[in-house]
């Protein structure tokens, strides 16, 4: 929820600074509290399509935010991008959990379909090796 929120915010700075339509990009938390709460490497997946080098396309991209959800953005290494939300973003949310209480993070895609799943390949012949074990465990938590 708050990944697609960074990804929108990312996209609509995206096309406010003129680009064309916006990159596949990972956005992944931030590997420490001090970056943030989540990276982004679109400036250096980015830098060729847009014909910048990927530092100065993130500072296009950081004068191109304007997202009360996002309280920092900081350019960082070769054009990483570094996320810090705002608590209101956070607050919000939080209150989408609670109002979706055990539903939350539910998914009815899929609901009504059958299918068969086959997870043990066991070779009756050969021995039998761990992987067929924890294959059979995948495929037992799978069904």
């Amino acid at each position: 929820m708050l990944r697609e929120l960074v990804a929108s915010v990312i996209q609509t700075a995206w096309i406010k600074a003129g680009y064309s339509a916006p990159p596949d990009m990972e956005i992944t938390p931030a590997a420490r509290p001090e970056f943030g709460d989540f990276s982004s490497n679109v400036a250096l997946v980015a830098g060729k399509i847009a014909g910048k080098p990927p530092r100065e396309l993130a500072a296009d991209l950081v004068r191109s935010l304007d997202d009360p959800l996002i309280e920092r953005v900081e350019i960082a290494g070769p054009g990483f991008l570094n996320f810090t939300l705002a608590p209101s973003a956070i607050h919000d949310a939080l209150r989408h959990v609670l109002h979706c209480g055990s539903g939350f993070g539910r998914d009815q895609s899929g609901a009504g379909i059958r299918l068969q799943v086959e997870f043990v390949s066991s070779n009756p012949t050969g021995p039998l090796t761990v992987g067929h074990g924890r294959q059979a465990v995948l495929g037992d938590v799978l069904a």
